[in-house]
């Protein structure tokens, strides 16, 4: 699952538990593996399974400022319709005022703030905590990496400029060698000369 930078709380404060889930082939695949988790007691999951159809019915248009949750995601195209339908009717907002706002003014809307809050007209859910989902974590590494490339980069820069200016300084103290073997040459030739006149 990949979420349009900026919008992953929201996202995954959407998904809720889905976030944290699998992807599976088909709904018998599903089956199965819900059979064996319960037969071997193995704990729960959820699990997003591919080829659910996309949902046809109307949605309610929403506010400037407002997006449908299911917009901010790109999974492959066997996972739209799961998506579609795990985030359905979930519209993704900027803040509490423009949550409550949305869902007084659509009834039958979820809206999640891009803090992670979630308002609908049965429920708000949210508030203070550092619980990263997986959807952030993955989001923090990916920028982690874009951040590294891009110090590499420089840091190659650097070592060229400072390989160039190291070179500069060895050909100006050849330079400064010679001018003062010279300069020597001359002063030794010159103290001859003072001799022999004098």
């Amino acid at each position: 699952i990949k979420v349009k930078k900026g919008w992953e709380s929201a996202v995954a404060a959407a998904l809720g538990a889905t976030v944290d889930g699998v992807a599976l082939g088909d709904m018998p695949a599903a089956i199965l593996a819900l059979k064996h988790l319960r037969s071997e007691d193995l704990g729960q999951t959820r699990m997003l399974v591919a080829d659910a159809p996309l949902d046809a019915s109307a949605w309610p248009q929403l506010p400037p400022g407002a997006i449908w949750a299911h917009e901010l995601v790109t999974v492959p195209a066997q996972f739209r319709g799961a998506i579609q339908r795990t985030l359905k009717l979930v519209a993704v907002v900027h803040s509490l005022d423009e949550a409550q706002a949305l869902v007084t003014q659509h009834p039958d809307v979820t809206a999640v703030t891009a803090d992670g809050d979630r308002v609908a007209v049965h429920l708000a859910e949210g508030g203070s905590g550092n619980n990263s989902s997986v959807i952030e974590i993955t989001a923090a590494i990916e920028s982690a990496a874009l951040e590294e490339a891009e110090i590499s980069r420089s840091l190659t820069g650097l070592a060229q400029s400072t390989k160039t200016a190291q070179e500069r300084v060895s050909s100006a103290r050849t330079a400064v060698d010679v001018s003062l073997a010279k300069l020597h040459e001359s002063d030794a030739e010159m103290s001859a000369v003072a001799e022999r006149l004098g």
